[in-house]
């Protein structure tokens, strides 16, 4: 574990989650609590990420929020979870809870373009590396050989960079590929919402990995710990950096001592 910035302190930040009658835990999937596989209709959790899960599901004081770039309906398959807690997929487009039941948030602009980004995706042949979701399609190179990655990203910009504008839709760049999404949505907008109902003084917690969770992180600002789960060191504005998994299993069992369950 390495801390970012000389100001934070991890132990002050246990000190406040052990007294809180309430805190919350929001956790990006890809690169965190999974690793990175060209394989990703299988790019299951890391093994105990399911019990450790399953097991602050039922805590008293932690609310639990998962926030990624994949689709819910993706999500819950891989998770694999008997309940889930409060999902937000496709960097904010669509939410999922138990209260509330799935809604999807993307403007109608969004899915007009859609419908034109499937059509292109069917003419230029690239069913392989596309990934539509309800409100975005990403294009995955990873595993590809550089070339190819190459011509798959020019071959997208090229043609969307001039038009996805009209549909309320933008480019973004991210960690093995270009995605098309909602230009008012990402994961800073869904960690906006789920802060919107808690006071100011909740402990909070965001661990990310992408250059997506860089929104999330600028978001939450200084109103809670912003987590980086990664190998490699990066430019970044979290305040600590976990090395996966073995430091994010001792991040997640200490959450676990520090939190309050049902006697």
């Amino acid at each position: 574990m390495e801390i970012l910035k000389s100001e934070v302190s991890l132990d002050s930040f246990w000190d406040k989650l052990k007294t809180s009658p309430e805190n919350i835990l929001i956790l990006d999937y890809d690169g965190t609590l999974s690793p990175f596989t060209p394989d990703r209709d299988n790019a299951l959790p890391y093994k105990g990420i399911r019990d450790r899960l399953s097991l602050l599901k039922n805590s008293i004081t932690t609310e639990i929020f998962i926030i990624s770039g994949r689709d819910i309906k993706t999500l819950k398959r891989l998770l694999g979870l008997k309940s889930y807690p409060e999902m937000w997929g496709s960097h904010g487009a669509e939410r999922f809870s138990t209260e509330k039941g799935y809604q999807l948030l993307a403007e109608n602009s969004v899915i007009k373009g859609l419908r034109k980004i499937k059509d292109w995706i069917s003419q230029n042949k690239l069913d392989q590396i596309a990934e539509l979701k309800p409100a975005g399609c990403a294009f995955h190179w990873r595993g590809l050989a550089d070339k190819t990655a190459q011509d798959v990203k020019l071959m997208v910009k090229n043609y969307w960079e001039p038009i996805v504008s009209d549909f309320g839709m933008r480019l973004h760049l991210f960690d093995g590929g270009i995605e098309i999404r909602p230009n008012c949505l990402d994961k800073g907008t869904a960690v906006n919402a789920i802060l919107s109902n808690f006071t100011d003084d909740v402990p909070v917690a965001y661990l990310g990995d992408d250059l997506t969770d860089e929104d999330a992180f600028s978001a939450l600002g200084d109103r809670g710990l912003k987590i980086l789960v990664s190998e490699k060191s990066r430019s970044t504005s979290a305040d600590l950096q976990l090395m996966p998994p073995i430091e994010l299993f001792e991040f997640l069992d200490n959450w676990i001592q520090y939190t309050s369950f049902k006697q």
